[in-house]
């Protein structure tokens, strides 16, 4: 079965969808399954979320949708994992800065979310 992720662009989150095709270009971004099958079944840390990912998370359906209140940054070799099915509502001006690596993957039936945050 083919799968695919779907982005949803709106105003906050068009800078995190472009630096994710660019990642995804250069092979930085990798699908969870393929690379960490057991990061799928990783702990789930719950929003709000902000400030430096210095150790791998996982980011769940189940805690959606995952907020970000300021810039998150991925550090160097952390992985940020987000689950299919997962929204990520980012608030005006801020990011997520990728220097490790994220791990997302998306289906037809689940795919995952990026929006702007509810103000």
């Amino acid at each position: 079965m083919k799968t695919r992720a779907l982005w949803v662009l709106e105003s906050a989150s068009v800078a995190v969808a472009l630096a994710w095709l660019m990642l995804w270009a250069v092979g930085a971004v990798r699908p969870a399954q393929a690379s960490h099958p057991d990061l799928l079944s990783a702990a789930c840390t719950a929003g709000p979320h902000f400030g430096d990912i210095t150790t791998d998370q996982t980011w769940c359906l189940s805690d959606s949708p995952h907020v970000l209140t300021d810039t998150v940054t991925v550090a160097a070799g952390a992985v940020l994992t987000i689950e299919a099915g997962a929204e990520v509502q980012i608030a005006d001006y801020e990011a997520i800065n990728i220097l490790g690596r994220l791990e997302a993957l998306g289906t037809d039936v689940s795919p995952i979310i990026f929006t702007a945050a509810v103000q």
